[in-house]
Formats: C-alpha cells, sequence, structure tokens
C-alpha cells in the first residue's frame, strides 16, 4: 500500500504524480533537485550502508523471509542463495508484498492472513 494515498503500490505512481502536477502550477510551487542529480540520493544511501559494513545487491529477488523463533533472521533469494542478517531484515516493499514473503503461521492475525 502507497503510504501517501493508500492506494495498492501498483497503482500508486499514477495517484502521485497527479498530486505533484496539481502543486506544481501553484503560484508558490518550488522544484528541487539535489546537485548532482537524482542519483546522488541511492548513491549516498549506498555509501553510508558500506561505511557500515552493509552490502547492496542488485536484482536479487526474495523468494522467502526466514523466521527463527519469531523473528526475521534472514532471506532466501529466488536463485537459492539464503543471507543472513546481523542484526534485522529490512523490507522495501509494501506490507501487502512484505507479508506474502513470511511464512504463514498458525494461529495469525485475520488481518495478516487476509493481505496473502
Amino acid at each position: 500500500m502507497c503510504i501517501f494515498c493508500g492506494f495498492p503500490a501498483k497503482g500508486a505512481m499514477t495517484a502521485h504524480i497527479l498530486y505533484i502536477l496539481e502543486r506544481f502550477f501553484e503560484e508558490s510551487a518550488a522544484f528541487s533537485v539535489p546537485v548532482g542529480g537524482t542519483s546522488q540520493l541511492g548513491e549516498t544511501l549506498q555509501r553510508g550502508l558500506e561505511k557500515f559494513g552493509g552490502k547492496l545487491q542488485l536484482n536479487a529477488h526474495v523468494d522467502e523471509i526466514l523466521i527463527e523463533d519469531g523473528r526475521a533472521v534472514g532471506v532466501r533469494l529466488k536463485n537459492g542463495n539464503v543471507v543472513k542478517a546481523r542484526k534485522a531484515v529490512v523490507s522495501n516493499a509494501t506490507p501487502f508484498d512484505t507479508v506474502k514473503l513470511m511464512p504463514q503461521k498458525e494461529g495469525e492475525p485475520k488481518k495478516l492472513t487476509k493481505w496473502r
């Protein structure tokens, strides 16, 4: 789900563009771009990740979030590789998509089961 508009992620971009375009033509509108272009956002995040021992892996599609003792401990990729977490597993997917990657558990909340 898109946190700004409440739509499923699949249709969220259109809503964001319409929202931005509507505001763009207001008299007080300003358009800001990072020095060096928007690619600097991702590159800065990557530098920070690597500075603290992290590794960015591209085109590494997650097949399943691995759970042990009620805690996410890693992920299994679609190519079969397993990546274990040192501290945490972080998802940038929507809650709807993330829950589908977690194993179903008996007695889980009904709202969670509904999202699967």
